[in-house]
């Protein structure tokens, strides 16, 4: 999987998670965002992990703070094709 599928997928998720008109970019945080409470960042963390079919490590999340950085975590964790 390439970089790019896994920001089209991220984003993908991101808009059903979240259900806002947001433009979804890289530098698109959590101050971005009204509705990414508490709840809906484990909601996120669920989506990502089944769409992608891998497993957050808990200690990097508190360091995911954009959607850029799920990206960059993703595509690390399941290698790339680029």
């Amino acid at each position: 999987m390439t970089r790019e599928d896994i920001k089209n997928n991220t984003i993908s998720v991101f808009k059903e998670v979240f259900k806002e008109t947001v433009e979804f970019r890289e530098s698109t945080g959590i101050e971005d965002i009204k509705s990414w409470d508490s709840l809906n960042h484990i909601i996120l963390i669920k989506r990502l992990e089944e769409v992608f079919t891998l497993q957050f490590d808990l200690f990097k999340l508190i360091d995911l703070k954009s959607l850029g950085d799920f990206v960059d975590y993703i595509y690390f964790e399941k290698g790339n094709e680029d």
